[in-house]
C-alpha cells in the first residue's frame, strides 16, 4: 500500500493531467531532484488555467475525493490560490498568475517522483 504522502501525490497528479492543466510541482517534494533531501508534508503546486478553469479543477479536486473549502471557485482566482485535502494531508494548489510562475511552468523538466 502506498505511503500518505506518495498517494496524496498520485491522486493530485491524476487530477491536474485529466483535467489537462499544466503544472509544475515546487518546494519540498521537488528539491531531491535538485540533490536537496527534506521530508515534506505537503504536495506543493503551480497551475497555469484561466478563470473558467479554475472552477472546473476545484470541482475535478472535488470530484477526486479531496475537501476543498466552500467558495473556493470563485476565490482561487482572487486569492491565487487553494488547499484540497485528503487523508489528513494537504495539497496547496498556487495560480501561476505571474509571469515567472508562466515560465517556470514553461520550463519545467519532468522528473519521476513517487515512480511518476
Amino acid at each position: 500500500m502506498a505511503k500518505p504522502l506518495e498517494f496524496l501525490f498520485h491522486r493530485a497528479i491524476d487530477v491536474g493531467e485529466q483535467e489537462r492543466i499544466p503544472y509544475l510541482v515546487y518546494s519540498g517534494l521537488a528539491l531531491p531532484a535538485w540533490g536537496d533531501v527534506i521530508t515534506p508534508q505537503d504536495i506543493d503546486l503551480v497551475v497555469q488555467v484561466s478563470d473558467e478553469d479554475a472552477a472546473r479543477l476545484i470541482g475535478a479536486f472535488r470530484g477526486a475525493g479531496f475537501h476543498v473549502p466552500e467558495g473556493a471557485e470563485t476565490l482561487f482566482t482572487i486569492d491565487t490560490w487553494a488547499r484540497a485535502s485528503l487523508g489528513g494531508r494537504d495539497v496547496d494548489i498556487a495560480l501561476g498568475a505571474t509571469k515567472f510562475d508562466l515560465q517556470a511552468i514553461r520550463r519545467a523538466v519532468r522528473v519521476p517522483i513517487f515512480g511518476r
